[in-house]
């Protein structure tokens, strides 16, 4: 659970935090990704591919991504994905009792993978 909280955050901030985005670059299939190919239908899912195609040779077209994965519902599906992550997460943890100061050193890293306490804002 920790992991894939850690994991679902990085593909977030990789999509929505900058300019550039090193996944769509790369063709990694993230979970924003992922939820928009399945979410969209017809002429929005050819058009999300073809983007797609595009993003692997140019940062160009990363803006036009971001719009279609927004209208797919998939910032709000990652991040609700995120959320139940971290809570499985942290229940795993509290049943585990780490010792101190390693279990704040594992609560203080749920936290920070945490969008909807750091900048949710800039992500809907």
């Amino acid at each position: 659970c920790f992991g894939t909280a850690s994991q679902i955050y990085s593909d977030v901030q990789d999509i929505w935090g900058g300019e550039t985005s090193t996944d769509l670059l790369n063709g990694k299939r993230t979970l924003p990704v992922v939820h928009a190919l399945s979410a969209l239908q017809g002429g929005s899912r050819e058009q999300l591919m073809q983007l797609l195609t595009a993003a692997r040779e140019s940062a160009e077209c990363h803006d036009e991504v971001r719009v279609l994965l927004t209208e797919a519902g998939s910032i709000q599906y990652t991040v609700l994905m995120l959320e139940a992550y971290r809570r499985r997460a942290r229940e795993h943890l509290a049943a585990a009792s780490p010792r101190e100061p390693a279990g704040k050193v594992l609560r203080d890293l749920l936290d920070g993978a945490s969008l909807l306490a750091t900048s949710e804002g800039a992500y809907r």
